[in-house]
């Protein structure tokens, strides 16, 4: 059976699955990628925990009211010194078109002055990019 176009629901990437192939890309990869700490849904949590906490927040059971939320906070975290910078914090978004709220801008500048390497990356592949060029440093 064909299936009108129109009909069909496409499929967008959110986030929280930008998020979820950033981790599990550093997982696969290994000390000291998997030392990342992620922010979300008002958690914190080690990479290796990543997938009961997404799992957790999408069926409601963390991230809610009740949950003191972390407002600025970047998604990834690292705190491993190289050269000049302290660690390494991403704001990850799911594209370009996504706005950084003024929280999570004064957040990024405020760990850029704690010598931070405090970025901003658009989509998984580019988050993975920076991550991966900052351990090689």
């Amino acid at each position: 059976m064909r299936t009108n176009l129109s009909q069909r629901r496409l499929y967008t990437r959110s986030e929280a699955d930008e998020q979820a192939a950033v981790i599990d890309y550093c997982i696969r990869m290994g000390s000291p990628y998997d030392r990342v700490i992620v922010s979300m849904a008002g958690n914190i949590c080690f990479a290796d925990n990543f997938s009961l906490i997404n799992r957790l927040a999408r069926v409601g059971a963390i991230g809610t009211s009740k949950t003191p939320q972390l407002k600025g906070r970047p998604d990834l975290l690292w705190h491993i010194p190289r050269q000049k910078f302290t660690g390494l914090a991403i704001e990850l978004k799911k594209d370009r078109k996504s706005r950084i709220t003024p929280e999570e801008t004064e957040y990024l500048t405020f760990l850029q002055q704690q010598g931070y390497f405090a970025i901003r990356a658009d989509g998984a592949d580019e988050a993975i990019e920076i991550i991966s060029n900052y351990l090689r440093l």
